[in-house]
């Protein structure tokens, strides 16, 4: 059954989360997408896979030997764009946001929300943006949590 597994559901979110993300932007071939944060990044748009935390609820232990497992997975979203100005950081901030919601709207599509049967679901959480000039630019970035439930059963 998707989602079950005797062993912690982080491994497998982790990837399904980042196939997520390439499928969503299929569409996007300069954008770098990464397993984790690299730099120098190759393209002025990019994507990164952060911090994975795991909460597990022993108290629902039944006689099953099962529990419920919260994984949260942060994901950067970052956009770079050349010059100064209101437009410039207007425009770098467009498209940060463009990329959060076509994640977004990939994952909360219905078949979608297992990340390919890795957990039991994984929805959108909250976000913190933030945006500086950068090296001759204006550089926005998002750091973007996603929530997913997974359930861990001895076999």
């Amino acid at each position: 059954m998707s989602g079950i597994a005797a062993r912690t559901g982080v491994p497998a979110a982790r990837a399904g989360l980042e196939a997520a993300i390439r499928a969503a932007l299929t569409d996007e071939p300069e954008v770098d997408i990464y397993p984790g944060f690299q730099w120098p990044v190759n393209y002025p748009d990019w994507t990164a896979l952060g911090q994975a935390t795991s909460e597990t609820d022993p108290k629902n232990i039944g006689p099953r030997r099962q529990m419920d497992e919260t994984i949260t997975i942060d994901v950067n979203v970052g956009a770079w764009r050349p010059g100064r100005g209101r437009e410039v950081a207007q425009a770098a901030y467009d498209r940060v946001f463009s990329l959060l919601v076509k994640i977004q709207n990939y994952i909360l599509d219905g078949d979608n929300i297992t990340l390919g049967g890795a957990v039991l679901w994984c929805v959108p959480g909250g976000f913190d943006a933030d945006g500086e000039e950068f090296e001759g630019g204006f550089q926005a970035e998002i750091a973007a949590r996603f929530v997913c439930s997974h359930r861990m059963r001895a076999n």
